[in-house]
């Protein structure tokens, strides 16, 4: 996939000169915090925007890879997103393999603040100075809310979206997963797993317990009466705005 033509910290500079000139008259103190680079592994976020009202805002600033074409590395990912999409590593502790950052930001969110991954709509560099210009990053990029995302536990994760931005999806690497019954060991996947009703039973009540809801929550009763499989596909589109994919395994094809 094409890499971005220009870094995270270009994007960010550029992105916080337009929202300081947008919103500097309602901020208190008229600027934004930015934290240093050793404090943002403490608190996880670029920048904190906080408004006289009371509001606040917290941005986790992120450039991605360009997926434009179909090829055999990345054909189940581009089928699923129908098209062109672009892809966003989450950061990675080397020492522990654990997306500190990324975990950091969920609890923020579920503290009840807006906290956002924010990404361009776009990886070439004309288009960064263009939008510059114009003052039009902010509505150029993808703004994806963590509240109701789920932490991550050790392995590569990313996220990827569309070029309108008005959809993304998070990534786990194959092999591990989250143990959504005490939030820190890791489970690895058997060579073979079954997919069946009992088998999407138990995914939908991990994330029940992710989103702490009792299981008739919310429902619609035709959802429920379908089974597990539409009520865990549902419980992800309304909760998280992702949408839930199966892939073949390609190895038995």
């Amino acid at each position: 996939m094409p890499e971005c033509q220009f870094n995270e910290r270009e994007f960010e500079a550029a992105l916080n000169h337009e929202l300081i000139g947008r919103w500097q008259p309602y901020l208190l103190g008229a600027l934004p915090r930015l934290p240093s680079q050793f404090a943002e592994k403490a608190l996880g976020y670029d920048a904190a925007y906080e408004f006289k009202s009371g509001k606040r805002i917290f941005l986790q600033y992120k450039v991605a890879f360009a997926a434009i074409a179909r090829t055999p590395t990345n054909r189940d990912l581009f089928d699923a997103w129908e098209g062109p999409y672009l892809r966003a590593a989450l950061l990675l502790e080397k020492k522990t393999r654990m997306p500190h950052q990324h975990n950091l930001l969920v609890r923020l969110a579920a503290s009840g603040e807006e906290v956002y991954y924010c990404a361009p709509l776009f990886h070439k560099l004309p288009a960064l100075a263009r939008h510059s210009q114009s003052k039009t990053l902010w509505a150029n990029s993808l703004r994806a809310p963590l509240r109701g995302a789920p932490q991550l536990g050790r392995g590569r994760h990313s996220f990827s979206y569309i070029s309108s931005g008005s959809r993304w999806r998070l990534h786990s690497e194959i092999g591990e997963e989250r143990d959504a019954i005490n939030g820190e060991a890791d489970v690895p996947l058997p060579a073979s797993r079954p997919f069946n009703r009992e088998t999407f039973a138990g995914l939908l009540a991990q994330l029940r317990g992710l989103l702490e809801a009792p299981p008739s929550v919310e429902t619609p009763k035709f959802i429920e009466e379908l089974g597990p499989l539409a009520e865990l596909d549902w419980l992800l589109c309304r909760h998280l705005g992702t949408v839930l994919m199966l892939l073949p395994d390609r190895e038995k094809q």
